[in-house]
């Protein structure tokens, strides 16, 4: 399955707009990857009344995009330590209906941690990875059919990383 895959910062002490003009995400940052994760340090290997689940290490989300017309905005947030409301990545089947089957929304003080540039002479383009620290996350996950088509409600897991819950 084909997908795109687009990054929307919310309002914060600096406007960060993208350059897409995807019908569903304009002026968003398109994005080439990302990656994330969770880990928890659980401990099951203690005498019996002892085992217990660890806390959860809540990864920063790292994006790799091209340098684009937003890239000095990002440098501005990153060496400032601006924070930004929200961020919102999302992951859109690129046939059929369009639809929006992961999306990952950060809040509580979204921050953008690092900015890495870099490229070679046999590349047509420069990119850059950003990794953005956050308060809080929903994951949502649409499922589809075998046409792209939305099938079902949106499945959702919301985590406050401050105050450690589920919501």
């Amino acid at each position: 399955m084909a997908f795109d895959m687009h990054l929307k910062f919310g309002s914060g002490s600096v406007t960060i707009q993208g350059a897409s003009n995807h019908s569903k995400h304009k002026n968003e940052v398109p994005i080439i990857a990302w990656s994330w994760g969770v880990s928890n340090t659980g401990n099951l290997h203690t005498g019996a009344g002892y085992a217990s689940g660890g806390k959860a290490n809540i990864q920063d989300i790292t994006i790799t995009k091209y340098v684009d017309s937003c890239s000095n905005a990002i440098l501005n947030a990153c060496c400032t330590g601006a924070r930004l409301d929200t961020a919102y990545l999302y992951v859109t089947n690129a046939t059929g209906q369009q639809t929006d089957f992961v999306t990952i929304e950060l809040s509580e003080g979204v921050l953008i941690t690092s900015v890495n540039t870099g490229g070679s002479g046999g590349d047509e383009r420069l990119t850059e990875n950003i990794t953005l620290h956050f308060g809080k996350f929903k994951y949502s996950f649409q499922p589809q059919d075998d046409e792209g088509k939305a099938s079902g409600g949106t499945k959702d897991f919301t985590f406050d990383i401050q105050q450690v819950a589920k919501q």
